[in-house]
């Protein structure tokens, strides 16, 4: 595969947390389906992206969470 056969595809979008839930269900159910094996890591990247912006919604980072600043 060369480097013409990849496409990159960005598509940040604002969503309604259930949205992300139903969105990450979907990738879920599609990969463990398995029934588009060239897509698999597509798969697991929505996964990723998606679980970490829910995360970041339902336990935002604090002040503590950056560690410590220049004093």
């Amino acid at each position: 595969m060369t480097q013409q056969d990849w496409i990159k595809v960005i598509a940040p979008k604002l969503l309604l947390l259930a949205a992300g839930r139903e969105l990450l269900e979907l990738a879920n159910a599609l990969r463990e389906s398995k029934a588009h094996p060239h897509l698999d890591k597509v798969f697991e990247h929505m996964q990723d992206k998606v679980s970490m912006s829910i995360d970041f919604v339902e336990n935002p980072p604090t002040m503590d969470s950056f560690g410590p600043t220049h004093q």
